[in-house]
């Protein structure tokens, strides 16, 4: 799923695909090759995974809706992962017992943190943490994306802090809405900016807490969280951190992030989103997976694919969702489009994705932040697994891809 990089956790799926025609007993092994390894995972239901080996239980593997098993693997120094399997049991014909296949490892920057294959879908919250003076001329206009001037490099902008806790100096809160009936099955919040003061501002308050936020959910309890830290390379002063909160969100409701550590003032930008992957019955089955990274999208022409994952994908009804920075409403073209389809909405016209808009707040500028989801009723080419980015002078980053597409039947 998504990228795989020598050193770094990414996530490889293995179907059975057509090859159980129907109930099966005994199991099926797979091993990693040379300095490839597995991370061990309690809670994959029907496997075991070590280092050297996973055994998930043919059983498991052949249920209606439940053909494939996704392993978190920490590639070594070559090019591909190599994996054997052995199928050890009834119900799998003898010349189909032991198959090699190979997972390029491809450096890409989108690696996937989680993946999932049942009826499931995303829901998504998010918000800036920095937007205009509310007493400035012209901000109200500003805030709602209208008016002759609503980019982020021209307005010295201020943090967003309305949680009234003296202990904060930054905080911002969005509504999760879940489908009837769905529950949270896994949680990703993602946080980010600059940490560079722009003109009439200041830089943020500590580069030692990039990766430290504070969440306070329905229930009105405010937690510390601690996650993974990524700087950019090419945007000096820009990061990006992801963390798995999964036991924290169990209900919809309102959430707020506190203290992401962004500068103030003219280029100021910074905020939260939250995607949570629910499982409902009244679903169609389908695979999940959520990809964090730093990409680039071309600011001067050029395009850009960034793969989204091995799975065989259906001709209808996926998803995407889109965490990304530095988007400017109406500056330049930028165009995004996966497995052929171009990618737009109400929110998001053709040619201008990077907005600054953010899913359930329509309309409302997000100052340089960006959360945007969009549903595809059909897909023009299912093997198209990539986001394809084009762009003509707006440079924005990638940060963030939740994915949700219906699996092809065997």
């Amino acid at each position: 799923m998504g990228s795989l990089s020598a050193g770094q956790v990414g996530i490889v799926g293995i179907s059975t695909g057509g090859l159980l025609a129907g109930p099966a007993a005994g199991s099926v092994t797979i091993t990693p090759s040379g300095s490839d390894a597995f991370v061990p995972d309690p809670h994959l239901d029907g496997c075991l995974v070590l280092p050297d080996k996973a055994v998930c239980s043919l059983t498991s593997l052949s249920a209606p809706g439940s053909l494939t098993r996704f392993i978190k693997v920490q590639p070594g120094s070559g090019a591909s992962v190599p994996l054997h399997l052995v199928y050890d049991g009834a119900g799998v014909p003898k010349p189909d017992r032991e198959h090699e296949l190979s997972v390029p490892v491809d450096g890409g920057s989108l690696r996937a943190k989680y993946a999932t294959e049942g009826p499931v879908t995303v829901a998504a919250a998010g918000a800036n943490v920095v937007t205009c003076a509310a007493a400035a001329v012209g901000c109200t206009d500003a805030q709602h994306r209208m008016g002759p001037n609503q980019r982020n490099n021209g307005w010295p902008l201020v943090y967003v802090d309305d949680d009234g806790d003296p202990s904060t100096f930054d905080s911002a809160a969005a509504t999760l809405a879940l489908p009837a009936g769905a529950v949270p099955i896994h949680a990703e919040l993602v946080w980010g900016g600059s940490v560079a003061g722009g003109s009439g501002g200041l830089p943020a308050p500590s580069l030692a807490d990039l990766g430290a936020v504070v969440l306070r959910g329905p229930n009105g309890a405010s937690v510390p969280v601690v996650g993974d830290v990524e700087l950019s390379t090419t945007h000096p002063g820009d990061y990006q951190v992801s963390a798995d909160i999964t036991g924290l969100v169990t209900v919809g409701g309102q959430y707020r992030v506190s203290n992401v550590q962004t500068g103030t003032g003219e280029s100021a930008f910074g905020g939260w989103s939250l995607q949570v992957v629910v499982s409902s019955p009244s679903l169609p089955v389908r695979v999940a997976s959520i990809l964090v990274g730093s990409s680039d999208a071309p600011g001067s022409g050029g395009s850009r694919s960034l793969p989204l994952g091995g799975f065989a994908a259906s001709g209808v009804g996926a998803q995407i969702t889109i965490t990304s920075w530095e988007g400017d409403p109406g500056f330049g073209t930028e165009t995004a489009s996966a497995f052929g389809a171009p990618l737009v909405n109400a929110d998001n016209p053709f040619g201008d994705i990077a907005n600054s808009s953010i899913v359930g707040q329509s309309g409302m500028n997000g100052w340089g932040f960006d959360l945007d989801q969009f549903d595809l009723s059909g897909l023009p080419d299912p093997s198209g697994r990539a986001l394809a980015l084009t762009g003509s002078q707006d440079e924005w980053t990638v940060g963030a891809v939740a994915v949700v597409v219906p699996r092809a039947e065997p």
